[in-house]
C-alpha cells in the first residue's frame, strides 16, 4: 500500500510536507502585507521604519571600503603615548607643557622619520635635549630651534638634497626645523656608520669628531648616552634616572 497521498487533483504526484509548507509561504507574506502596509501607509510604522533605516545603514556604513577606522592605528598609539611620556618628563623638569604642541612636533617627527628612516623616539629624544622643545629657542653659538641646527649646516645639507635654502626664522618653523634636523643625523649616521658616533658628530660637529676617528683619540658619549636612555623611556616603561643638561650654556629664548 502506499504511504504517500495522491494529489486532490488526481495528477498521482505525492506531495511531500516540504512542498506544502514551502506553498503556504507565499500565502502567509501576503497575508503580513495586507496587514502591514494599511498600518504604515497611516504613518502608525514610522518610528519603527526609522529605527530600522538607521540599523541598517549603520551596518552597511561599517562594511564599506570608506568607512574610517574605529580606533588609532598602532603607530598613532606610540605616538601619543611618546607625547605622553615626553610631557611627563618636561613635568618633572619644572617645565609648562602644552600637550596639542608636543603631539604638533610628534607629527612632524613621524613625517621626518618616515622620509630619513630615523625611528620617531630618537628624533624627539634629540629635541629634548637640545631645545627642552622650545621652539624658539636660540644657544650662545646661533643654534636655531627644536633640533638647535646651525644655519650654515642646514643650508649646506639642503643644497646637497635639492631642499629649498632655509632663512634664520625660516628655521624657527618646527616642521622646517625637524626636517633638516632630522635629515642632518640621517646624513651622519650614513658617514660615521654608527649613532653614538654620529650623535657625537651633531653635537660637537663632524670635522671634529674625524679628526678625533682618525688620530683614535677618544670622544665624549655624554651627550649621546642621554639621547640614548631617554629613547629607551619612551619605548619601554623604564623611568631614566636623572639626566644632566648636555649643553654647557642653556638656550636662550629667541
Amino acid at each position: 500500500m502506499n504511504n504517500a497521498r495522491t494529489a486532490a487533483d488526481g495528477t498521482g504526484v505525492a506531495k511531500s510536507p516540504g512542498m506544502t509548507v514551502k506553498g503556504r509561504v507565499p500565502t502567509f507574506i501576503f497575508m503580513c502585507l495586507l496587514v502591514v502596509l494599511p498600518l504604515s501607509s497611516a504613518g502608525f510604522l514610522g518610528s519603527v521604519d526609522q529605527a530600522l533605516t538607521t540599523v541598517a545603514d549603520s551596518v552597511l556604513s561599517s562594511l564599506g571600503p570608506s568607512a574610517p577606522a574605529a580606533v588609532p592605528m598602532p603607530r598613532e598609539l606610540a605616538m601619543r603615548r611618546m607625547v605622553d611620556r615626553t610631557a611627563n618628563l618636561l613635568e618633572l623638569e619644572g617645565r609648562s607643557v602644552d600637550r596639542q604642541e608636543l603631539l604638533e612636533i610628534a607629527r612632524y617627527a613621524e613625517k621626518a622619520s618616515l622620509q630619513y628612516h630615523i625611528a620617531p623616539s630618537l628624533i624627539f629624544s634629540v629635541i629634548h635635549t637640545e631645545s627642552r622643545f622650545r621652539r624658539t629657542a636660540m644657544s650662545p653659538d646661533g643654534a636655531i630651534g627644536l633640533m638647535q641646527i646651525q644655519l650654515d649646516t642646514a643650508r649646506q645639507f639642503a643644497a646637497t638634497t635639492g631642499l629649498t635654502a632655509p632663512t634664520g626664522i625660516r628655521l624657527f618653523d618646527p616642521e622646517t626645523n625637524v626636517q633638516l634636523g632630522t635629515g642632518y643625523l640621517r646624513l651622519l649616521i650614513d658617514r660615521f656608520g654608527d649613532l653614538r658616533t654620529a650623535l657625537a658628530a651633531y653635537h660637537v660637529g663632524p670635522s671634529e669628531i674625524e679628526r678625533r676617528v682618525v688620530a683614535r683619540e677618544p670622544f665624549s658619549d655624554r651627550y649621546g648616552s642621554e639621547i640614548r636612555e631617554r629613547e629607551i623611556f619612551y619605548t619601554l616603561v623604564a623611568q631614566p634616572r636623572p639626566l644632566m643638561a648636555s649643553n654647557e650654556a642653556p638656550p636662550t629664548e629667541g
